[in-house]
């Protein structure tokens, strides 16, 4: 095990590279055409993989790009508290 020390990040972030969902399955964590990507968020050396909402439009994203968190209504302190990214600037 790592003995590394905890880093405080994000909750902006770069998106270094992405996948379009255009039908997404009852499985995944948004209901209309979103991305998953790779995201660094500010503070971090590694990305992680996480959804982007972009309302449906795949041309609001870009390697590069600026997101930010869009925290999900009940928050328990674990990964799932972060519903997804969306592009920086965009409505919430």
């Amino acid at each position: 095990m790592l003995d590394a020390p905890w880093v405080e990040v994000g909750p902006g972030g770069v998106v270094q590279t992405w996948s379009w969902v255009d039908q997404p399955r009852p499985t995944h964590p948004l209901p209309s055409p979103f991305a998953w990507a790779l995201v660094t968020l500010d503070g971090a050396s590694t990305p992680m993989l996480h959804a982007v909402d972009t309302g449906g439009d795949p041309t609001a994203l870009a390697n590069g790009a600026r997101v930010t968190v869009r925290w999900a209504q009940d928050r328990v302190g674990q990964i799932r508290d972060i519903e997804c990214f969306v592009p920086e600037g965009a409505q919430q």
